[in-house]
This record gives C-alpha cells, structure tokens and sequence, in this order.
C-alpha cells in the first residue's frame, strides 16, 4: 500500500496544486462560538491545532461528535460548526463545504470560481449575514455576500447559525448567519503549508501559508497567499432558451466562463497589550472573469473586475472587547455588446469603516452581554456607456445597541435579547445634479429581538427553542441592479419577519466505541414585504416585494463513527414556501426553493489513506411565480469521490472525481452547471501546521 502512494505521488506531483491540509480546528462548541465577540475581536478566538497522527481529520461528523453537549448559558442557538480542514486540497471552494449544513441552500451562477450565494431556510441570500471572523462582510448598500471570493485556502471552520444570529455577533441576520473562522498564527511552532490542485477546464490552485510565533511567547503572526484560475468552459446542453421543446437542444461549450483570482491575508495576535490582547489583520484581493449569462441570454463579451481590500483590529480585555475595521471594494461590469440586456460599463465603489464595542458580566444566574455597533459606507456608481456617466451614489450610517441576559437555572436557560438600530441614507448627486431614485432615503429606527429556551435533558442532549423578530433594508443590487443579471426596483421597501424554531439535539453515545450524534429542528416564518427576484421576458429578473410570505419545514442531521475509522455523515431539509400575498401568485411556492435538500457522505481513513464518497441533492424547484411545470429545475443527484494518502514528512497527495456520473445539472436562472471534473493535489505541511 506505501508503495502505491508513492506511485500515485510521483504521477500528480509534476503539475498539481492544492489546499489546506488537515489539521482539526481546536475551536469552541456551537455555544462558544457564538460568544465569539464584535468584529475583529471575534479573531482571536478562533485558534487551529494540528493533527496529531497526521491523517485528515473527519469533516462535520467528527465536530458534532465532539462538540454536540448541553446548552451553555452564552447561547441556546441552533448552530452547525463545521471545519474546513481539507477544503483546500481538494477542487473546492466555500459554496461546497455549506452544502453540509441542514437548511443552507448554495445558489451557483456558472460553476468553480463563478459568482455563488447561500440561503437559509428558505430565505433570500441577502437576508444572511456572512461575516469573517466576526467582521460582516454584507455592505449596507451592496447585496448578497459571493462566496467564490472567500479563499479556500485560507478557511478553518465555519460556523452556520441557522435560525438567529447571536447577540455577541450583533443579531443581524434575517435569514441567520455565518461566520468564518481563517487560520490563525501557530501558538507554539513556527509553521510553513503549501498546496497545489489542478485539473479539469484548466483549473489550478495554488496556496502558501506561514505562521511563525514570536520568541517571547507574546503573540504570533501569519501570512498566506492564493492564487486561482479557470477556464470553466464545460460542455453543456444549450436549449436555446425553450426548455420545453428539445427538438432545439445541442450540446455546446460553455464561453465566457474564465475566472482569476489572487488573495493575500496578514493576521497577527499580540498579548500584554494594554493589559489585553490585540488582534488584527488585513486581506486583498483582485479578481476578474467572464459573465456568461444564463442559458437563454449567453454572453461572449460581458466582464467583471474585482479589487477589495480589509483592514480589522481588535483588543480583549477582561470582559470588554473592542473592534474596529475599514473596507473599500471597487467592481467593473462591461457588457459592450449589450449581450445581457442593455450597454453598460458600470464601476461601483464601496468604502466604508465600523466601529463596535462589548461587555460581558455575570451576576448570579445571570450573564449579561451588551454591544454597539456603528457603521457608516458609501457608493458611487459611474457608467461610461451612458451620456451622463456619474450616476451619483449614497452613505448609510447605522447604529446598533444590542443587549442579552442568559439566565442559568438548573437545567434551564432563557436567553432573552433586544436589539435597538437606527439607519440614516443620504444620497450623492451625480453629474447635472443626477440623483438615485429616492426610495429609501431618510431615518428610519426600528427595535428587533429574541427569545431563546434551552433545557438540558441529560448530560449531553439538550431541547431548545427560539422566537423574534428581525428586519432587512433593500441593498444596493436590489435598487439599482448588478451584473445585467438584475434590473433594480428603486420602490422596494423594507423587509420585515417573524420567526421560531424548535428542536432536539442529541448528544454523544458512545457505544463499545460506536458513536452517534444529530439534531431536528423545525422552523417557521413569517415575513412581510419580502423581496424575491421575478424573472421577466427578457432572461434577467427584478426584485419585488411581495405583500407577504411564508417558510415552515424540518431539518436534521446525524454524525455517526464506527470503529475502524470510518465516519458516516447525513443532513437534510423538507421545506414548503408559499406566497401568502393574496396577489396572482397566492398559494404558490417561492422560486428558487426546493422542497427537498439532502446530503449524505462517507470517510474511511486506514493508516495513510483516507477514502471518502459524498452524495448531495436537490429537489425540484420552480422558476416562476406561477410555478408552471415546464419551467421547473428537475431535481438532481450529484455524486463525488475522493483519495489521498500521506506519503511521509508532511506530504499528502490526492485525487477527486466531481459530479462522478456527469449528470446535466442548472441552477439558479438555469445557468448551466459543470459535469464531471476529476482534479489532482500535492500539499506539504511539515508537522501538519497550518
């Protein structure tokens, strides 16, 4: 067998590249991660430990195993904490390792290194917040956060809070939240990784991390960089654009779907600081690819640029915690031809900077928690296709107060939260005293909350329970459109939902070594004036709202490891939608929400190998408000297969068949998705540092 890795090594090595490799993060349970703190500070707690024998460690499984236990007085919270420990050696990207979680739904817009988004039961990419590592990453005046710009390489674990978001994160998050935890600088030993993988449609990855503590043991630092490529031009079945009569179908090679990228991320702790701990850290990035457009309205000449930039601090101390961060993005899409609906040459750019601030205390039963958090951005949108290119733009200023009180006794924990934020918009005129449509500008001030219950039924199972309620303002892609995929509706107003959730949580048995750990909750919501995409005739879609609308389902998950190192994994979501509206759509479900998600996976690692094999599907789903037959996305089942094996001081060399039965696949607006694709990897990591 040891020869047969050093055969399958000296076949991959010449060309191959890669990702992280396999240390399991040493990070805290679903309840600890959501006491993680406001942004920046949240860094320093997210810490990475290596792999003790050197195999990967176990994916969801192994985390619920470990970490499913009672409720904790910071959080009664329905959270899935899921490390990214081998993420980046494999083909993969951020959209891949959330397919896991129950409720999440990964929308992709063309494939690896394409534009890709996530909802959580059933809502809308917009109403969820993504943060990294405790800094939100959804701009005031932007829209949905893309996954494909989060460098794989460069994620240790994430945490899915599927239902509310928790206070110390700032309760935002209508539709839940995500946190992503980066690696961190190595305590104790200085640590080098690098990781390549490359493979179909001219894919490559290449990956470089350094952690190096400092000699007195007051802190470290590290620094990583990735660099991406795609060609993305698959076959695909082309039905030019009447789905419902195949007498017109060919097969064709997807044009226009290249991506590149490259990232860098400084992150440094410094302790005795001030009688604290500093924390801080700075990412770029630059990126830039085709826009192909859906299967009806393709695109050969559409294009997008990205840059943006992120600076956080933080400084700990005692039960204070302070933050601060500073961004600016800047986005080009040039569709010259007019493929995508109208001429653009649109240039948008977003800066802005934030500020917060926490207290943690206890007094008795109680533990207290109170945060504020202010914001401020601003766009400026120029078009160079148009007569008068400044289109003017906008600032927002927020403000939030958040406060919490966990009250502990016995087994029970009521958690009680409330959330005062106010908002300011102030647009900037353009050329000629050109203005955006005004339709949200002005104050505005509304107070939102919760209420969770935990009861510890055991040691380690735990009932748990929450209810609130929580609003979202329109982003900017939802005003003014983006990417000539969306036309904006500058008369949006405001969401607004209720929402609530009940579940068990079954803790570890263990059995003669046999262990066993899942979780199922149901959920419901209520939300007014909800936002939806509705397609028009001409391929693209605008954003709506509807009067009202209406989420309810089950989710559940099971983690399950038997001796011999093999691990089962499976999660999965019924969920029913229904526009409530009374409109011409009432009775009918939400587009783009399937009614059935699942994924099922096995991991078998014997010495230096490691084998694994995930299934993931998805329901049918409709496209159209009226939910008609012959539009609907037919449900799919996606098989992937994976081998690596550890070939000795520190390497580990791999080999992954994606879409293993190279099924046709589309997905959000039909855009055509990749068959099979088979990717190979070499990563280096001596003493598994990462």
């Amino acid at each position: 067998m040891h020869r047969l890795c050093l055969a399958l090594a000296a076949l991959i090595a010449p060309g191959a590249l890669a990702a992280t490799g396999p240390p399991s993060p040493a990070g805290e349970s679903p309840a600890s991660s959501s006491s993680a703190g406001p942004p920046a500070a949240a860094a320093a707690s997210a810490a990475t430990t290596p792999d003790p024998d050197g195999s990967a460690a176990s994916t969801l499984t192994e985390e619920v195993l470990v970490r499913a236990r009672a409720p904790r007085p910071e959080d009664a919270a329905f959270a899935t904490v899921v490390p990214a420990d081998d993420l980046a050696r494999r083909g993969a990207d951020l959209s891949d390792l959330l397919r896991r979680v129950p409720g999440a739904r990964v929308a992709s817009y063309g494939g690896i290194g394409q534009f890709a988004t996530v909802s959580l039961r059933g809502s809308t990419a917009e109403q969820v917040t993504l943060l990294i590592d405790g800094v939100p990453q959804n701009r005031a005046l932007g829209g949905p956060v893309d996954l494909s710009t989060i460098p794989a390489s460069q994620v240790a674990e994430v945490a899915v809070y599927r239902g509310f978001a928790p206070t110390a994160l700032g309760l935002d998050g209508l539709g839940g939240a995500i946190d992503v935890r980066t690696r961190r600088p190595v305590d104790e030993v200085s640590s080098v990784a690098v990781d390549l993988v490359a493979g179909s449609l001219a894919t490559a990855r290449a990956a470089a991390g350094w952690g190096l503590p400092f000699a007195d043991g007051s802190g470290g630092m590290r620094l990583a960089l990735e660099a991406f490529r795609s060609d993305g031009d698959f076959v695909y079945l082309d039905t030019a654009g009447t789905i419902y009569e195949p007498s017109d179908d060919q097969q064709r090679t997807r044009a226009n779907n290249d991506s590149s990228s490259f990232a860098l991320q400084f992150q440094g702790v410094l302790d005795r600081v001030a009688g604290g701990a500093l924390t801080f850290g700075l990412r770029g990035r630059t990126g830039e690819g085709g826009v192909p457009g859906p299967d009806s309205l393709p695109s050969e000449t559409a294009r997008l640029d990205e840059d943006a930039a992120n600076l956080a601090l933080g400084w700990t101390r005692g039960g204070w915690e302070l933050a601060a961060d500073g961004f600016g993005e800047r986005t080009l899409f040039d569709d010259p031809d007019a493929d995508l609906g109208v001429r653009r040459s649109q240039e948008t750019r977003i800066g802005g900077a934030g500020l917060g601030a926490a207290w943690r205390g206890r007094a008795g039963a109680h533990h207290l928690l109170v945060r504020a958090d202010a914001r401020w951005e601003r766009a400026r949108v120029t078009d160079d296709a148009l007569a008068l290119p400044d289109r003017g733009g906008g600032t927002r200023t927020a403000l939030s107060i958040a406060a919490e009180d966990a009250l502990t006794l016995g087994r029970w924990t009521v958690a009680p939260a409330l959330r005062w934020k106010g908002r300011d918009d102030r647009f900037v005129a353009g050329a000629d005293g050109l203005l955006p449509p005004p339709a949200t500008s002005g104050d505005d001030a509304w107070l939102d909350g919760k209420l969770a219950v935990a009861y510890a039924v055991g040691a380690a199972d735990a009932l748990r329970a929450s209810a609130g309620r929580f609003s979202r303002d329109p982003s900017l892609v939802e005003l003014f459109g983006d990417r000539g995929a969306v036309v904006g509706n500058p008369r949006l107003e405001p969401e607004t939902g209720l929402k609530a959730e009940l579940g068990y949580a079954l803790g570890e048995r263990d059995w003669g070594g046999w262990r066993l750990a899942g979780e199922l909750v149901a959920f419901g919501s209520r939300i007014d004036d909800m936002i939806l995409l509705w397609p028009n005739a001409q391929g693209v879609v605008v954003p709506r709202n509807i009067a009202s609308a209406q989420l309810y389902g089950l989710e559940g998950s099971l983690a399950l490891r038997v001796p011999g190192d093999l691990v089962f994994e499976a999660a999965g979501t019924l969920l029913r939608s229904q526009d409530t509206s009374g409109g011409f759509a009432d009775g009918n479900p939400l587009p783009g929400r399937p009614g059935q998600e699942g994924f099922l996976a096995a991991r078998w690692s014997p010495g230096r190998w490691q084998v694994g094999w995930e299934l993931t599907y998805v329901g049918e789903n409709s496209t159209d408000p009226l939910d008609q037959p012959r539009y609907r996305i037919p449900a799919r089942t996606l098989n992937d297969a994976m081998l690596s094996c550890a070939v000795g001081r520190g390497f580990r060399v791999g080999l992954e068949v994606r879409n293993l039965f190279d099924v046709e696949t589309r997905d959000v607006l039909r855009f055509p998705l990749p068959g099979r694709m088979v990717f190979a990897s070499l990563s280096w990591a001596p003493g598994e540092g990462r």
